[in-house]
């Protein structure tokens, strides 16, 4: 069997039992290793890097103590515990979901919402604007022919003082 799997194995069960310490010739022997270099190595790279268990080892007392566990193990009896507080994960999961679709819903609609009345009011205001239009078309045909009689009639008047043909500019008699 691998070492770690048995320094594991033999961490949990003894600080399962009394303590939160294990003698170090406990794991020793556990792993089949001698008591040392290799023991810590195994204890500081392989479970104390890997964060599956939080602690020291305490060379004075030659034991590990342990800080915290984290068991990637589930025990059979602890298996109807874990389910039931997966199945209330998922539970809260699916409310989740389930809210996010309703305001994904919502923001839906309030924007075919937004966008239909931000057409309607393109339209009334392309009306408008060819009602405005219209009207302008409406005034300036009524005031056409006039204005070119009188710009005819004050150009054929011989005695006016306005000689200047019709759009033409007008010269100052001022110097600059």
């Amino acid at each position: 069997m691998f070492p770690l799997t048995d320094c594991w194995n033999c961490l949990l069960s003894e600080c399962g039992k009394t303590t939160q310490s294990v003698s170090l010739p406990t794991l020793a022997a556990a792993v089949d290793l001698a008591p040392g270099s290799e023991l810590e190595a195994l204890l500081i790279n392989h479970c104390i890097y890997e964060g599956l268990v939080e602690g020291i080892i305490d060379q004075d007392s030659n034991c590990f103590v342990v800080q915290r566990l984290a068991p990637r193990d589930v025990a059979p009896s602890e298996l109807p515990k874990l389910a039931q507080e997966l199945a209330a994960w998922m539970d809260s999961v699916d409310a989740a979901v389930q809210a996010l679709e309703e305001n994904a819903a919502l923001a839906m609609q309030a924007d075919a919402d937004k966008s239909r009345v931000e057409g309607e009011y393109a339209k009334k205001v392309v009306q408008e604007l060819e009602s405005v239009r219209l009207a302008l078309d409406i005034e300036a045909a009524e005031d056409e022919p006039s204005t070119q009689v009188a710009e005819l009639d004050t150009f054929a008047n011989p005695g006016s003082n306005d000689e200047t043909p019709p759009g033409l500019p007008r010269h100052s008699k001022r110097r600059r």
